[in-house]
């Protein structure tokens, strides 16, 4: 959970508390109204538990500093295939040869430099028009491209400097980057494309 109000004051149980308490994702969230003397007491059968693992989890520790790497790396590599798992390294030595795969907004960003109509642009993605948008704002966030690599897109998509001036007027007074309600402070005069391509340059 990511909130809870619990009174720990009606545990009684051992282990209550921890279970209770345990429901939630950070302090933060937690609201206590009262604690008993049960709260945060253990079963008598887990802590005896507890203190075995605690014992086995030390003496493979120790075990293991004094053990060659090599070996461990074998008896890791029998476990993972007794457990019907396969040979981790050789999978790993096949990931490792695989080239990082070419992110979409990359992708989007060479054909920019090659000064694609978002039309074509789209077409050539297989996407929307608005997701190619999406795309060149990530890029122009990243610093991966300049203003003056997407000016033309303006022309295309017919947005003058008076546009410009009228939709940053609209931005600065619904005093917020989002584009809905920009586009109902001009009265729908503008499409969400035509917005989205004046937010990239005010």
């Amino acid at each position: 959970l990511d909130a809870a109000y619990i009174d720990l004051g009606k545990a009684f149980v051992e282990g209550q508390g921890y279970v209770a308490l345990s429901r939630v994702k950070a302090t933060e969230g937690l609201f206590l109204k009262g604690v008993n003397e049960r709260t945060f007491t253990r079963h008598e059968r887990v802590s005896h538990v507890d203190n075995i693992f605690r014992r086995a989890s030390e003496k493979l520790v120790r075990r293991l500093a004094i053990t060659d790497s090599k070996r461990t790396e074998e008896v890791s590599d029998q476990f993972v295939e007794h457990m019907g798992g396969h040979e981790p390294r050789e999978e790993l030595r096949e990931i490792q040869k695989i080239e990082p795969k070419e992110s979409t907004t990359e992708k989007t960003r060479k054909l920019l430099v090659k000064k694609l109509s978002l039309k074509d642009m789209a077409k050539e993605r297989g996407v929307g028009k608005g997701t190619i948008l999406t795309h060149i704002e990530k890029l122009l966030t990243e610093k991966s491209i300049t203003k003056s690599n997407v000016r033309y897109i303006l022309r295309e998509v017919k947005l003058t400097d008076k546009d410009l001036k009228t939709i940053a007027k609209a931005f600065k007074k619904a005093d917020t980057d989002k584009l809905a309600p920009v586009r109902t402070e001009l009265k729908n005069k503008y499409s969400y494309d035509k917005l989205r391509c004046a937010r990239m340059f005010l």
